[in-house]
């Protein structure tokens, strides 16, 4: 699997230190939305938080519980031929990813979905490492406007609260989006869903991590989850 930039997202209207949409095969979209569409989602984590986040989150705890060509995509997105191929596009040195999937996995958000504009937890409690990126791949085939859904970029106030949206990406079929994060990379979908009934919008989403970080991506030296607005 090769990814391939696709657009660089403008770093100077908001602080996310660097935003890269690309693009991923249209196989691998096809293995992963057939793998999604199958799975059993009665045992998932189902957040029903109101006008937080209202969505769905394969809660896999065991390497067996993931479908067998999904796992081989994500085998791949963790090795080291990757990592290299994220540090390259960001700059990061010493990427390492998460074997355990901690908040990751397939997400399904439903018509009234919505995820609040956050900044995402910070730390991984059990690696005792520092969360610096995203991978969010979109399974969505023939998304229209009108649903919503957009993943959106927001600016900081001068106080460190969100501000103003800045970049605004459908989350369409065959498009992925990394994006680094911190305690000033808000983002969101704060618009509940208006999709159909029968309709969900769908991804796969990774984390990846650092040893150390800029102390000038923190806040302070909390360790905290997502910070909700």
């Amino acid at each position: 699997m090769t990814l391939h930039q696709q657009a660089l997202l403008p770093q100077a209207s908001q602080q996310h230190m660097v935003n890269l949409l690309v693009r991923v095969f249209q196989k691998i979209c096809n293995l992963l939305l057939e793998d999604f569409d199958s799975a059993d989602k009665e045992n998932w984590d189902k957040r029903e938080e109101n006008d937080v986040q209202v969505k769905w989150r394969s809660d896999w705890k065991f390497d067996s519980e993931i479908p067998g060509g999904t796992k081989k995509v994500i085998q791949y997105l963790n090795s080291g031929d990757f990592l290299r191929k994220l540090t390259e596009y960001t700059g990061i040195e010493g990427i390492i990813p998460d074997p355990y999937l901690t908040g990751g996995g397939f997400n399904q958000i439903n018509r009234g979905g919505c995820l609040a504009v956050h900044a995402d937890g910070n730390w991984h409690d059990l690696m005792k490492v520092h969360r610096r990126l995203n991978l969010i791949v979109y399974l969505n085939k023939e998304w229209e406007d009108g649903w919503g859904g957009n993943l959106e970029l927001w600016s900081k106030t001068d106080e460190n609260t969100p501000d103003k949206c800045k970049v605004k990406i459908k989350p369409i079929w065959n498009r992925a989006v990394i994006f680094q994060t911190d305690d000033f990379s808000f983002h969101g979908h704060p618009e509940p869903l208006n999709c159909p009934e029968n309709v969900s919008r769908k991804s796969l989403i990774l984390y990846y991590y650092t040893s150390e970080r800029p102390s000038e991506e923190l806040i302070s030296e909390d360790k905290h989850r997502a910070v909700f607005f």
